[in-house]
């Protein structure tokens, strides 16, 4: 039995749970005396992978139908539109996300990004059968909080920005991929389970930090305000199941097409109304619902008492 689907979900949740948006001094924008940054994995990620000849997995955002409710403009985004990263940027003035990281110069806002990165460097053998959970809950409760806490203590002290932003990690369980093997009908509770094992070692991990350093943005319940099993908001027809769906579970994706050109995924007429956009990322719509129940501990701790 193959257990590649918890592997590739743990990883880019990992990724996702350790996602980092910094600001630093001498912006030049709305707040004059920040500056953007942000590290993180494809939720976050504004284009960093290179557009390749022909369309990958890994490349995927660069190709229709990637961008279409945003002109029907693929920008390397795993979305159809904006990210979680321009949403931030809004908060803070800007119309969007950063650009990437090679398009800038020493003093711009930058993203830097990567989709399939993550705290963790490479991707890590995460099991190939069930009873290896055990060990795999403690690594993310233990291990990647650690590193995650580094990263934060090395940004604070040695790079020198003010205030860092973590998220938490969203319930991995709701996404298609894992919801998959309910048909979509509900949740799956190993991975949820996943999550909250890692956001709670995340909170003890941060909490040596001043709360004007660091914030803990509560992905986890702003997406379970949605997706989760009994949840009261119905801004969503679907909540589960993802609007472009790749016809191959095992090595196909968003936006794939044969030899020939023909489109190897199918494509729902309305990705508004669809929380996740693919296998593992939210729509612009969700995004945006999401960002909207963050955006006042965010402004808050990012626009508020400057120092």
């Amino acid at each position: 039995m193959k257990i590649v689907p918890l592997a590739l979900c743990l990883f880019l949740a990992l990724a996702g749970g350790g996602d980092v948006v910094e600001a630093g001094r001498r912006s030049r924008h709305r707040r004059p005396d920040y500056k953007l940054l942000v590290l993180g994995d494809s939720y976050v990620d504004a284009g960093n992978l290179p557009r390749s000849a022909d369309r990958s997995l890994t490349s995927r955002g660069w190709y229709w139908p990637y961008g279409i409710s945003d002109g029907n403009r693929p920008s390397g985004r795993f979305s159809d539109g904006m990210v979680q990263s321009d949403f931030v940027a809004r908060i803070l003035g800007l119309d969007e996300s950063p650009p990437a990281y090679s398009t800038l110069g020493p003093k711009d806002d930058v993203d830097l990004a990567v989709g399939g990165s993550g705290v963790l460097m490479g991707t890590p053998t995460l099991g190939q059968q069930v009873d290896q959970l055990r060990s795999l809950m403690m690594a993310m409760g233990r291990g990647v909080t650690d590193e995650i806490r580094s990263v934060v203590k090395r940004l604070l002290d040695d790079v020198g920005v003010s205030k860092v932003v973590v998220n938490t990690m969203p319930p991995m369980g709701c996404v298609p991929w894992e919801s998959a093997r309910n048909n979509h009908t509900r949740c799956e509770s190993r991975g949820n389970m996943m999550s909250d094992v890692h956001n709670t070692a995340l909170r003890q991990k941060l909490a040596e930090f001043k709360q004007d350093q660091v914030l803990l943005l509560d992905l986890n319940s702003a997406f379970n305000a949605f997706v989760q099993d009994g949840a009261a908001d119905t801004t969503f027809t679907s909540r589960l199941q993802e609007c472009c769906v790749a016809w191959q579970r095992s090595g196909g994706f968003c936006g794939q097409v044969d030899q020939w050109g023909r489109q190897q995924y199918t494509l729902c007429p309305n990705p508004d109304q669809h929380f996740f956009w693919d296998y593992m990322h939210p729509t612009k719509a969700a995004w945006k619902a999401v960002m909207d129940i963050l955006q006042d501990p965010l402004k808050e701790f990012l626009l508020n008492d400057a120092n």
